[in-house]
């Protein structure tokens, strides 16, 4: 079994240099907030939250501020 990791970007943080990282249509709600699915991790950008799913436990969330 391999673990799955996510990473998600606030919408409103999106610009120039990630929006080519952007997948589209796999947006999330969190707490009022919308995340944009990015395809790799992000360097230099801190994480506001890890999490995991309860469907799947091998699938983990990175949130970035």
């Amino acid at each position: 079994m391999t673990e799955e990791i996510q990473y998600y970007l606030p919408a409103v943080k999106v610009n120039f240099k990630t929006k080519e990282l952007v997948i589209e249509g796999n947006d999330i709600q969190v707490e009022g907030y919308t995340y944009r699915r990015v395809t790799r991790r992000l360097r230099g950008r801190q994480i506001e939250r890890r999490s995991t799913s309860r469907a799947d436990p091998e699938l983990k969330f990175v949130l970035y501020k």
